[in-house]
């Protein structure tokens, strides 16, 4: 698989962009939507909804926003052969130890394999195009590349953006690096109530605020397996109640949660 795929196969490899800066509701508790899939961003992160449970997953991650990855920095190098490129800067000695560190994953979903530059390692790059070491298309070769250059150049949102993914990576072992805007993202609530409160529901104090995590679980048909609901609440800066949460598991929508059509199934 291309290191700069989001997906294989399957419903969320597109995802839409709805924008939700404020998720005040609750957290979806409908069947799945007809139309399949729905997307929303929220604080810089694409979500795409499972149409088989209404689940949000994560594709995009922080580093979604200004940062390009490997693929995207080397096509801006007229002339490149960016899979060959691609090979040579992740595979070979072009980039130190050091320059390779400024490599990231886009994300922290297993499914989102893309790998993101960093603006020393896009430098290192860029000047080994400049220098005739990358590999080129035939008969081509290296000639301006403003496009690349002023990514370079504009190297301080990059940094910032570094910086709040590795803020974001130590706040789940350093609670007083929580801000209320993580609030939002249940899959790092998730890690950092089970880091700090154990796997169960819970309360912690968080940027000054408590947030409350609750658990629903549902049971499937047969009883042999058992979905979970999470949600976190809590009453913001601002007064206002808000939640956020992972939505609904597939097993919510089966006979034994139903009173209606729970009637003769193991017990």
């Amino acid at each position: 698989m291309n290191g700069d795929a989001t997906s294989a196969n399957g419903w969320w490899t597109r995802a839409t962009s709805a924008i939700c800066s404020n998720r005040t509701s609750e957290p979806r508790r409908g069947p799945p939507s007809s139309t399949g899939e729905q997307g929303w961003k929220l604080a810089s992160r694409t979500f795409v909804t499972n149409p088989r449970n209404g689940c949000g997953i994560r594709l995009i991650s922080l580093l979604s926003g200004a940062m390009r990855s490997i693929t995207e920095f080397l096509k801006s190098l007229p002339g490149v052969a960016p899979r060959k490129a691609y090979s040579v800067v992740l595979e070979g000695d072009l980039l130190s130890k050091e320059l390779k560190r400024d490599l990231h994953p886009r994300s922290d979903s297993l499914f989102d394999l893309v790998t993101v530059v960093g603006p020393d390692a896009a430098a290192a790059i860029l000047q080994a195009y400049k220098g005739g070491m990358l590999p080129m298309q035939k008969g081509k070769s290296p000639s301006s590349a403003p496009d690349a250059e002023a990514y370079v150049h504009d190297a301080e949102p990059l940094r910032e953006e570094i910086g709040e993914r590795r803020r974001r990576k130590d706040c789940v072992d350093d609670v007083s690096l929580v801000r209320e805007s993580d609030f939002h993202d249940h899959h790092l609530m998730n890690r950092i109530f089970f880091k700090n409160a154990g796997p169960g529901p819970g309360t912690l104090t968080l940027a000054g605020i408590p947030v409350h995590k609750d658990i629903r679980s549902f049971a499937s048909n047969s009883g042999k397996t058992t979905g979970y609901e999470s949600t976190f609440t809590w009453t913001g800066s601002d007064g206002i109640a808000r939640s956020s949460g992972s939505g609904l598991p597939s097993e919510a929508f089966n006979r034994r949660n139903d009173a209606e059509r729970n009637w003769g199934l193991p017990e």
